[in-house]
């Protein structure tokens, strides 16, 4: 059993926050933010200048969340999606 399999001891699997690819976010953010329109809807131009994270449980993708840092410094999460299941 690897580290994203294992169980606590309150019977939960353990959520592992790790990066991923901007492509990585698109399945999940399409079917929970945009659902309605196409694919590439998600697929914004500025996506290659985020920082793109996913929380997985037991291996599976759960969560997607990305990080972009303007000009000015300021930093903001955009395309926050979560499956419903969780």
């Amino acid at each position: 059993m690897n580290k994203e399999q294992r169980i606590d001891n309150q019977g939960v699997a353990p959520c592992l926050i790790q990066p991923v690819a901007a492509s990585g976010t698109y399945a999940l953010r399409h079917a929970v933010l945009w659902p309605a329109k196409p694919l590439a809807y998600v697929q914004p131009p500025d996506d290659a200048a985020g920082q793109h994270f996913g929380a997985f449980v037991a291996g599976a993708l759960v969560a997607v969340i990305s990080l972009f840092v303007g000009p000015d410094g300021v930093a903001r999460f955009r395309k926050f999606a979560t499956d419903p299941a969780w």
